[in-house]
């Protein structure tokens, strides 16, 4: 059985269960799935969240393209820590007419980079694969926050 097989069963397990616990963290649950498993593992979520809060980090395009732009929170690293912001409607509204979600995190039109991007960019450099080997620590993604009401830290209620 492969990875993202076993990674799916739990997944799904954990999702599933009768009684939920208060909150569920998930880090890159992606990984190792079938882009078909991600629109499942994304509907359970969402399922879910009508009874947990359920925070999800995820450098996944296809999984955040399963999502609303009102559960996303981008994280970008500031001064050597992370900010975390709730999106704008006038930040992604009119891109919604023509993308996704995620193919507008992609292109960053909100954030949500990693700092040797940041850093390159204003170095007028281009990343190479030792720079993301060494990359050190800061959450590089948006998170999927679900549950209706509730907040993280400095983040808006929706």
């Amino acid at each position: 059985m492969s990875d993202g097989t076993l990674r799916f069963i739990c997944l799904t397990t954990l999702l599933l269960q009768l009684k939920l616990p208060t909150m569920i963290l998930l880090d890159e649950p992606e990984l190792g799935l079938h882009p078909f498993s991600m629109q499942l593992l994304a509907a359970m979520m969402r399922s879910a969240s009508d009874k947990t809060q359920i925070i999800a980090s995820t450098q996944s395009v296809t999984l955040a393209n399963q999502f609303e732009w009102q559960d996303m929170v981008v994280v970008d690293p500031i001064d050597n820590q992370s900010r975390f912001r709730r999106l704008e409607a006038n930040e992604v509204e009119s891109w919604l007419e023509q993308y996704k979600l995620g193919e507008i995190w992609e292109i960053n039109v909100f954030g949500g980079r990693p700092e040797w991007f940041v850093w390159a960019s204003a170095q007028k450099a281009r990343p190479n694969a030792s720079s993301l080997v060494g990359y050190r620590g800061h959450i590089l993604q948006p998170l999927i926050f679900r549950r209706q009401g509730l907040t993280c830290g400095q983040c808006q209620p929706r």
